[in-house]
């Protein structure tokens, strides 16, 4: 739902809106992915491990938020995964579970409310690794992903060609 925050301090908050039915696990809006005016991205996870986008619409005058369609980005995640924004594109990382837990990205490129995913990435072979964070380097144009593998943290930098 959508809040307002008066400049007393007060909150008005605005209708709930349900944008997916089914359980969800750790339903996210991406922060700092407001890709536009009132634009933003919303992920969870669901209860077969499935990562699901939706651009999100906000009307602040109305304090409603409207949802774009869903765009599964990956159907068998076994961690939740992580999403970062970079101002143009989203990379999702997960635990790729039907792929002896590689780990694996994703490039999502946004057109009005909808995300379209491209192919996956893999940037580490199967393991007993975590996953913990991913980051966008803006002074060098690379996604850092960090994960941890056997008591150690190792971080691999992805790399995405504009071309």
């Amino acid at each position: 739902m959508v809040g307002h925050l008066a400049s007393d301090g007060t909150i008005t908050w605005g209708t709930p809106v349900v944008y997916y039915s089914n359980y969800a696990d750790n339903p996210q809006v991406l922060a700092g992915s407001n890709i536009g005016t009132g634009h933003f991205i919303v992920w969870n996870r669901d209860g077969g491990w499935g990562i699901h986008t939706y651009v999100a619409t906000v009307n602040a005058g109305a304090n409603s938020v409207t949802f774009g369609s869903d765009a599964l980005a990956y159907n068998n995640a076994s961690y939740p995964p992580r999403i970062v924004w970079d101002g143009t594109r989203a990379v999702v990382t997960y635990r790729d579970s039907s792929n002896s837990n590689r780990l694996t990205a994703k490039v999502g490129t946004v057109s009005g409310t909808t995300i379209s995913w491209a192919s996956d990435v893999a940037l580490r072979d199967g393991g007993n690794w975590i996953l913990t964070d991913i980051e966008y380097d803006v002074t060098n144009n690379h996604f850092l992903v960090a994960y941890r593998v056997s008591g150690q943290h190792e971080v691999v930098s992805l790399s995405i060609d504009d071309g």
